[in-house]
């Protein structure tokens, strides 16, 4: 469906700009985002001028990815219709007034419909705390030179400040912000102060994407002595603070405009109601996350933290719904403690350079840790006997091999005929390689022992020699038990073969398997006769198993 609407601020530096729909739909914004790749070419620009009027059609796609309503081409492929200028005069009455000058002191927003600053510059402190506006909040391509707040403010609509320049001497402040959505993106230059956004209720989405020399901090309570009423609101109505907060989402296509770095860090501290933070494509000092729970998700993909990262509960009891730490470098520690996590741990493709610690880390029943292909220094937990699982520890026996219920791709089916074990088979490896580290001899063997059994199931004969008989040389009872059956067998065939009685034929198989190292056999057994054969295929097998049981034993002497 097409639609009209004028352009009411385009930033050519970010190649992005912002569109007022003529349409008028209760619930819904009306202002549509759009970047200039969809923007019909003149003359081999792809920009607007402020009052341009457009013709375009609303992208669903392209708006659920980006998170804000979205002017494109209609198929999201960068062909076909282009948002296109119209040569037509703006009539529409209810488009409210683009500010490009700092109004004057005094000055306060209309009680009614949108509030629209474009490339506007503030000199001095810009407060705009405890405003109530019934629309959008618009600081399009703005600069404060020095601190800025919304401090309590009452945003019914969205609160977009894509391309804006907080780069002065102050902070900024969204404490107690309440909106639909809070868009501070597409190439923000961030204060050298810290950014508050605590005790927040957004409704929908906070996006973030620039630089930012201060740290982020979001708390969902910043001070017990001095709480906002949407701090109250939050904690009485039981709401999260946002839903998603994006941190580096890519923007459009290729473009890296949203790529962000926060030299100091992020700090999230408290949230409890199921809140997502989606950190991709950045560059932190440090990671906090303390005092989580409510099924809290955290992701951090794809990005590059020089500090370390934290992430606490607030106690077993305090469930997460999932850490994703896939693709990303740590330069300094990962610690994870107090908390337990209901999904997966993932750790796939990650970087530690120093240490990961699992401290009082516990996972629910479809939980788990990924950790294919990760590089890490040391690999620390309380208590490495937790690498069992709870599940998979109470059918462990010595008899049947103990496998690593932590590890998230045990629980799963695997189709072995597509090799789909490949991915538990290193982290098998690496785990032989870590507890080896940490002195944790007996985990190393039984992680041997899985990533031989895991890595050689094409092979049915080597699996039934090397794993079922041998052990993989590290288990000895696997050896013991092995050679016994064998002495059985051949009981069982000098007693029907050669009608010996029971006992002799044990005593003469046992000497069977054991006379290279135990001396002659007695009674005599004639060379070429049909038994002196037996005697020998036994005799070989028992140097093998001997030699295998020695070799194991020694090994675990030296170690």
């Amino acid at each position: 469906m097409l639609r009209k609407g004028t352009c009411i601020g385009f930033l050519e530096d970010a190649g992005c700009g912002l569109i007022y729909d003529d349409e008028v739909v209760e619930g819904s914004s009306r202002v549509v985002f759009v970047h200039f790749r969809d923007i019909e070419p003149d003359q081999g620009w792809q920009g607007l001028q402020i009052g341009e009027r457009v013709e375009y059609v609303l992208d669903e796609n392209l708006g659920q990815k980006f998170h804000r309503r979205f002017a494109a081409n209609g198929n999201g492929q960068g062909n076909g219709s282009f948002v296109r200028r119209l040569e037509e005069v703006c009539t529409d009455i209810s488009l409210p007034e683009v500010l490009q000058d700092m109004p004057a002191e005094g000055w306060h927003p209309p009680a009614q419909g949108d509030v629209l600053f474009y490339q506007c510059v503030w000199e001095h402190k810009a407060n705009f705390s405890s405003w109530k506006i019934n629309g959008d909040l618009v600081f399009l391509g703005c600069s404060f030179r020095q601190s800025f707040t919304l401090k309590d403010a009452c945003v019914n609509g969205d609160v977009h400040m894509e391309g804006c320049d907080f780069s002065g001497v102050g902070g900024a402040s969204f404490r107690g912000l309440q909106a639909k959505a809070l868009y501070l993106d597409f190439g923000v230059h961030g204060p050298r102060d810290m950014v508050w956004l605590n005790e927040m209720h957004i409704e929908r989405d906070v996006v973030i994407g620039g630089a930012f020399a201060g740290c982020l901090q979001v708390m969902r309570v910043q001070d017990n002595r001095v709480v906002t009423q949407t701090a109250r609101d939050n904690e009485v109505q039981q709401r999260a603070c946002f839903k998603h907060l994006y941190i580096g989402k890519e923007c459009y296509k290729s473009q890296n405009i949203n790529r962000s770095v926060l030299s100091a860090g992020l700090d999230v501290q408290g949230l409890a109601h199921g809140e997502c933070i989606h950190i991709e494509n950045s560059e932190l000092n440090s990671l906090q996350c303390t005092h989580l729970s409510g099924d809290v998700l955290l992701s951090c993909v794809h990005s590059k933290v020089l500090g370390s990262v934290e992430v606490e509960g607030n106690g077993a009891q305090s469930t997460v719904e999932s850490i994703n730490l896939q693709n990303s470098y740590i330069e300094g520690h990962l610690n994870v403690k107090s908390i337990t996590i209901k999904g997966e741990l993932n750790l796939d493709d990650a970087t530690v350079e120093r240490v990961v610690r699992l401290h009082h880390v516990f996972f629910g029943d479809k939980g788990g840790l990924k950790m294919a292909r990760l590089s890490a220094n040391r690999f620390v937990m309380d208590d490495f006997s937790g690498l069992y699982g709870l599940r998979l520890r109470e059918n462990a026996s010595k008899w049947k091999n103990p496998r690593f219920g932590m590890l998230w791709r045990e629980h799963q089916e695997r189709n072995l005929q597509q090799g789909c074990d490949i991915e538990l088979v290193q982290e098998y490896v690496l785990l032989k390689n870590l507890l080896s580290q940490e002195g944790q001899l007996k985990l190393e063997d039984e992680a041997f022992y899985n990533m031989r059994k895991l890595g050689h199931w094409y092979q049915d004969v080597g699996m039934l020699v090397f794993n079922h008989l041998f052990g993989w040389g590290v288990r000895l009872q696997n050896i013991l038990f092995s050679s016994l059956i064998f002495v059985l067998i051949y009981t069982c065939l000098y007693t029907q073969v050669f009608a010996m009685l029971p006992i002799h034929a044990l005593q003469l198989s046992l000497q069977s398997m054991f006379m290279a190292f135990f001396g002659e056999i007695e009674p005599k057994v004639l060379a070429g006769s049909s038994l002196s054969w037996y005697v020998l295929s036994e005799s070989i097998i028992g140097i093998i198993f001997v030699t295998v049981f020695v070799g194991a034993y020694v090994r675990k002497l030296l170690r």
